[in-house]
């Protein structure tokens, strides 16, 4: 929860954009704000960033969504806060499966589950089946069965089908 309701109503803002297919017009609205914050050297500015770098990679900007992944990264360090959230960082992997940079994204969601596992918590279904796709699309199916089997969230299920089909 946001302490500031300025940034919750741009944080909604731009979702509902986004959810409306103004997927530009959401990112130029992330993009204004976590600048506004960045010039103010506001604590708030990582989940503005976070969000700007979910809102980009979900469009396919790979690059910008880097970038802004990046600087929330280095805002939450700088002001001494947990790291972004890990939902966010399913879409920034997906961009790069997308965008055939399979290293890095199996690099990043190996990270992402391997830090659920330290906390002893349980990888969600969608990291894991993200993890999966980036296998598949690497041929290593054997790999990918293991990763996805025994999950029954739907994305799970569709890799497994596409890794039975690939075999």
């Amino acid at each position: 929860a946001l302490a500031d309701p300025g940034i919750a109503r741009v944080l909604s803002r731009a979702a509902i954009d986004e959810g409306r297919g103004r997927r530009a017009r959401a990112c130029r609205t992330l993009r204004r704000e976590a600048a506004r914050l960045e010039r103010r050297r506001d604590a708030a500015r990582a989940p503005v960033w976070a969000a700007l770098a979910a809102t980009c990679a979900r469009g396919g900007r790979v690059l910008e969504a880097e970038r802004a992944w990046k600087q929330a990264a280095d805002g939450a360090a700088h002001d001494h806060q947990c790291p972004p959230p890990m939902h966010l960082l399913v879409a920034l992997a997906t961009a790069w499966i997308h965008d055939a940079r399979l290293a890095r994204a199996e690099a990043l969601l190996r990270s992402a589950i391997e830090a659920h596992r330290v906390e002893s918590l349980e990888p969600t279904d969608d990291l894991v089946a993200q993890l999966g796709e980036c296998l598949y699309w690497q041929r290593r199916w054997p790999d990918a069965m293991n990763v996805v089997d025994g999950r029954t969230d739907v994305a799970a299920r569709v890799v497994r089908a596409r890794l039975l089909t690939a075999q």
